[in-house]
């Protein structure tokens, strides 16, 4: 693809340290050359970088996004199973700009490191007229709608805005229809999801009974 002049531009600018080994130039996000294996190697570290382009508004450059999905796919998932990490990923689904964030992890295979279902219905269209995408893109694109309501200035902005733990909102979202393609109800396998990442995520028994209901 042609790359955008702002990104050419970006490219020649000086590399600031913004934290640990991750640089930025202009509005992209990357690793120093010496700690490049040493970030693909943890997946604290893979995480926090999306975690600071989603709080700096920027994206991460291209080629590290392949390296990140080459390295972590030989990641082992209970990896990513640490107190640290989902504090981080909660910190991301609480915004903004959480949905860009996700499809980036999910376009680099990370998100279904920390959402296991995720893999199984990625690319899955299910045979009903309500359903216009595949199931991931599905519940990335309704995060998405969810964020958008932050600038509306209806009713229902207004609530989005007053909403103290978007975190759960946006988890449910993204789970909602994880349990689609089984032979047991969607909603019923959806639960059991909602109730393991509740677990997972730390959730205290309130987010835990709002996402589970949610």
């Amino acid at each position: 693809r042609r790359v955008p002049l702002r990104e050419r531009i970006a490219r020649f600018l000086s590399a600031s340290r913004v934290e640990g080994d991750f640089v930025v130039r202009g509005d992209h996000f990357d690793v120093s050359a010496g700690g490049r294996s040493r970030v693909l190697e943890n997946p604290f570290l893979i995480l926090r970088l999306f975690d600071l382009a989603r709080s700096g508004q920027g994206t991460i450059e291209a080629a590290l996004l392949d390296d990140i999905r080459e390295h972590g796919e030989r990641l082992p998932a209970d990896a990513f199973c640490t107190a640290e990490i989902g504090a981080t990923f909660v910190n991301i689904l609480s915004g903004p700009w959480t949905a860009r964030t996700l499809a980036a992890r999910h376009r680099a295979h990370l998100l279904e490191k920390l959402i296991p279902a995720m893999a199984r219905v990625r690319g899955l269209k299910p045979f009903t007229l309500s359903h216009l995408f595949p199931i991931d893109e599905h519940g990335l694109l309704a995060v998405a709608k969810a964020e958008a309501l932050s600038q509306d200035q209806g009713i229902i902005g207004t609530a989005y805005r007053a909403i103290p733990r978007k975190a759960v909102v946006h988890l449910a979202l993204l789970l909602h229809d994880l349990g689609k393609g089984q032979d047991d109800d969607h909603s019923a396998v959806g639960k059991r999801i909602a109730e393991e990442m509740a677990a997972r995520l730390g959730f205290d028994e309130s987010d835990r009974q709002i996402l589970v209901f949610l």
